[in-house]
């Protein structure tokens, strides 16, 4: 995915000091995501109440693998090929509950 060279030259010489190539790529990733909501809503017998309550659900799932391989090292000052894998998982929930009595609402 990202191919790099690096070096870096002394300012009197123009001589390296160090230098590498790196290669970076993500061979899988994922993401899911599933939202849903859930309204249960009642009207009194009073003219304009009603009572509802809601109910919201967000569920999010994320996998990645990720790879970054560095090569042609010359005086680096490290030795590194590495890989990276992450799962995360998430879910958020919200209950509301809101009270009408007359046209005027009070949330809770």
């Amino acid at each position: 995915m990202d191919d790099g060279n690096n070096q870096h030259l002394s300012p009197n010489t123009q001589h390296p000091i160090y230098s590498f190539s790196n290669h970076y790529w993500m061979p899988g990733y994922s993401h899911q995501s599933w939202n849903g909501r859930l309204d249960f809503e009642h009207r009194t017998r009073r003219q304009g109440e009603r009572f509802t309550l809601s109910y919201m659900l967000a569920l999010t799932r994320q996998h990645t693998d990720q790879e970054d391989e560095y090569t042609d090292l010359l005086n680096a000052l490290f030795s590194y090929t590495g890989s990276l894998k992450a799962s995360v998982k998430k879910a958020e929930r919200s209950i509301e509950n809101d009270d009408v009595i007359g046209g005027i609402t009070k949330g809770n």
